[in-house]
């Protein structure tokens, strides 16, 4: 009985490491989005330098998320395969929807996995939708005006947080 109440405590202190963990990379995320949007909207161009640590770091996680026990590899690797079509995106629209954004969804990718990515990407889009029909109407945009979409990567992700869906 005593074997069975220490491997208990044991499993218990691990899940807590796991939490703590969890919501120390969610804190950072928060920071680095946060980071990158000040950027973006006063360069309207985000380092390369920044944009290849995220990935890195991203990387790392991705490949810790095996012995942390948060999801499968794979979805990573999908979620990564999905800024990769975004850079594709970029490719073919003369950058209409920037580098930068689409490394970074590679980034996200990796980092949050293939449905939570979706969830983000769903999320910001749907803010950016929101705010840019509020511009139009005020006279402030018109339907050429380009804006920077870091901003809404970061807002998204803290309502997906807040929510609970992350």
């Amino acid at each position: 009985m005593g074997r069975r109440r220490a491997a208990g405590a044991e499993i218990s202190m691990i899940k807590e490491r796991r939490k703590i963990m969890y919501s120390f990379g969610q804190l950072c995320c928060v920071g680095y989005l946060c980071y990158l949007s000040v950027l973006d909207i006063q360069k309207r161009r985000l380092p390369e330098g920044l944009l290849a640590a995220g990935v890195g770091i991203a990387a790392g996680v991705a490949a810790l998320r095996i012995f942390w026990g948060f999801g499968p590899f794979l979805l990573g690797l999908a979620g990564a395969a999905v800024g990769v079509g975004f850079l594709w995106i970029s490719k073919v629209t003369d950058e209409a929807f920037g580098y930068g954004d689409s490394i970074l969804i590679i980034a996200l990718g990796l980092f949050l996995g293939l449905w939570k990515l979706l969830y983000l990407l769903m999320a910001a889009f749907g803010l950016s939708a929101i705010f840019s029909m509020v511009m139009m109407k005020r006279q402030n945009f018109q339907r050429t005006t380009t804006m920077p979409f870091v901003p809404f990567f970061g807002a998204a992700y803290v309502v997906l947080l807040l929510a609970r869906l992350f």
